[in-house]
Parts: structure tokens; C-alpha cells; sequence
């Protein structure tokens, strides 16, 4: 049982009817052992309104794998590029950590890579923070985004459109049958 990223200075010989072989050169091997994947997010990440927890226990908590020794974090805002500067140091391994400095009802992209003593796992996740009030934002079902601004009824060209379409029919309906009616009256 070898140590999680351990180096083995082995080497060969070989032995037959005929006789031994002689010793090969030294060669080193790096044992290399898988550490723990991550969690989904939703056992991962605790948000509120300005900050995001994450709860990294899991991790460390299979012992037939190798253990997290340390962690990474980038975040970004969903929309931007560029991922927010200052949260991408190396963390030495703990059961949670805490970002704070959020906007509130905002989309967020986390990058997560874990670090053992000889692999790595990198998991990206999305997640919403809450809004002033402590409830998820509105989500604009004919995009999926995010509702940032409200804007008033009439700049929504997904609504008006059909209203308009709708109030021509109606009116279109209405002179159809004032015709009809004026036709009718004139030939009695």
C-alpha cells in the first residue's frame, strides 16, 4: 500500500532456465492515486444575497481516496469574460469558505480546481444570488435570463407585438361587421 503521490525507485531483473539477467538501470515511478470528485452543486454551494459558502467536506470524507491538500476559486459574473481579480489563489485545504463582495440577484460562474498530493480536479458551476429580499431574482421565461432592469410594458417587443396584432384583428372584426350592417341597411 502505497502513500498517496509517492516516488518508487525500482528496478528489473529477469530470471530463466538459462540463467539471471543483470539488474536494469534505476527507474523512478510516481504513484499516482485519484482524489475525490466534486460534489454537485447543490451540496456545494450556499448562497445569499452578496456572498457564496462553499462546503467542500465532502471531499476529504471517502478515505480510499487520496486527500484534498488544497483549492482554488475563480468567480465571474455570467456575462462578463473576465473572472473577478484577487479569487484565484491556491487555499490550503478546510471544510467550507466564504466569498463575499457580491451583487445581489446577479448570475455568477465559479470555477473550482481541487489539488491532492498528485492529481487535480477542476468542476465549474453556475449559480444566482438572492435578491435584496432573500428570494431568487425573476427570470424572463421567453430567454432564460435573468430580469436585471425592468423595463416598461410597451419596450417589451415579445408582448406588445401579439397585443397589437390582436387589437388590429379586433378592430378589422368590428368594421367587417359595421360594413355588413351599413350594406344591409341601404338595400331595404
Amino acid at each position: 500500500n502505497c502513500p498517496c503521490g509517492s516516488i518508487l525507485n525500482v528496478y528489473m531483473s529477469a530470471y530463466n532456465d538459462a540463467g539471471s539477467s543483470g539488474d536494469s538501470t534505476l527507474m523512478s515511478v510516481h504513484v499516482t492515486h485519484q482524489i475525490a470528485q466534486m460534489p454537485p452543486p447543490q451540496e456545494v454551494l450556499l448562497v445569499n444575497s452578496t456572498s457564496v459558502r462553499l462546503s467542500l467536506y465532502a471531499l476529504n470524507s471517502n478515505t480510499s481516496l487520496c486527500p484534498t491538500t488544497s483549492f482554488s476559486v475563480s468567480i465571474r459574473e455570467s456575462q462578463l469574460p473576465d473572472w473577478l481579480p484577487g479569487k484565484e489563489e491556491q487555499i490550503p485545504f478546510r471544510n467550507e469558505h466564504s466569498m463575499g463582495g457580491l451583487k445581489e440577484g446577479t448570475s455568477y460562474e465559479i470555477l473550482i480546481t481541487t489539488f491532492g498530493y498528485s492529481a487535480s480536479n477542476t468542476a465549474r458551476f453556475s449559480f444566482v444570488t438572492l435578491n435584496r429580499y432573500g428570494e431568487m431574482p425573476a427570470v424572463d421565461v421567453t430567454t432564460k435570463n435573468m430580469v436585471r432592469d425592468y423595463s416598461p410594458f410597451y419596450a417589451n417587443l415579445t408582448l406588445i407585438i401579439p397585443v397589437i396584432i390582436a387589437g388590429l384583428a379586433v378592430i378589422a372584426a368590428f368594421a367587417s361587421v359595421l360594413a355588413y350592417w351599413k350594406t344591409r341597411e341601404f338595400y331595404f
